[in-house]
């Protein structure tokens, strides 16, 4: 069986008799009053006292803080495209009777009855 001639042991690090320690990061230490917490969005322990609080509500790092895109508070404008006044439209008025043209019929003054039919 081979042997790992590097640490003297079988095993690796510490707990097998090796000589490897435990990596500690930037934020293993103590300060009084901190904790250790990790970035919502990159998970890097990071000491709670320098993370940051999200627009969105998610405590971050200083590589993942980002702002809220400014396009979030643009609000609409109403455009209100109805004319100031207006009137009804004017009901269709009839000649009857041999009131006007040849006094052949029922005719309608803008042309839209000629002779009794409707037209269109």
């Amino acid at each position: 069986m081979a042997y790992n001639t590097r640490s003297g042991g079988r095993g690796y690090g510490a707990a097998s008799g090796g000589n490897r320690m435990v990596q500690k990061g930037p934020a293993d230490h103590w300060v009084h009053g901190d904790w250790n917490a990790r970035c919502d969005e990159c998970y890097l322990k990071q000491k709670a006292s320098q993370m940051f609080l999200r627009w969105d509500n998610c405590r971050v790092c200083f590589r993942c803080i980002e702002i809220r895109n400014p396009q979030d508070f643009v609000r609409g404008v109403p455009d209100n495209q109805a004319p100031p006044w207006t009137r009804p439209t004017p009901p269709p008025t009839f000649a009857s009777g041999g009131t006007g043209g040849d006094g052949g019929g029922d005719e309608l003054i803008d042309a839209q009855i000629v002779g009794g039919s409707l037209l269109g």
